[in-house]
């Protein structure tokens, strides 16, 4: 099974220290909650693997009602948008960095950040754009912050997928 990056548990730290308010997560893999990230404020748009209660949208399917209004209610609130492991190529979820790019130019956001090695269709919409692997970057956010090792995934308490959910769920 795999295993949260360097960049999932940065963020699931971000997340504990209330920095980090919600995620919006195109794919299934329960990460970031093996790294500790808070379920409940994550958005798996797209349905998940290892919950039997949002099974996999497929790509012509529809997404869960619930699901896309919340997704719809954090492109219009959010401050600031951190983009990481996406191509933004046209999906529902680009609406939280397209919509949070634009109130930013009104004065009402921060805007979004975009951290990849690839370009993106957002990129120019961007308040800030890295060129970068994800790990490079929260790796030295997370030294900046001064984030000790549950931070960077070296310490007990990174969860399995086995941990997450009891054999009965799956």
């Amino acid at each position: 099974a795999c295993e949260p990056t360097l960049a999932h548990c940065v963020m699931a730290e971000l997340n504990r220290q209330n920095l980090l308010h919600g995620w919006v997560q195109q794919n299934h893999d329960g990460l970031p909650q093996k790294a500790g990230y808070r379920q409940e404020e994550i958005n798996e748009i797209h349905g998940s693997w290892f919950d039997p209660s949002s099974p996999v949208v497929k790509y012509s399917g529809c997404l869960r009602g619930d699901l896309f209004e919340d997704m719809e209610t954090q492109a219009q609130t959010s401050d600031l948008v951190l983009v990481l492991g996406t191509s933004l190529t046209g999906l529902n979820a680009d609406q939280c960095v397209t919509e949070t790019a634009r109130r930013s130019t009104q004065g009402s956001a921060l805007g979004s950040v975009i951290i990849s090695p690839q370009k993106t269709a957002q990129d120019g919409k961007a308040a800030l754009r890295i060129f970068a692997k994800a790990d490079d970057v929260m790796l030295a956010l997370a030294k900046e912050f001064g984030f000790g090792p549950r931070a960077i995934g070296r310490s007990r308490g990174v969860r399995r997928s086995a941990d997450l959910f009891p054999k009965e769920n799956r």
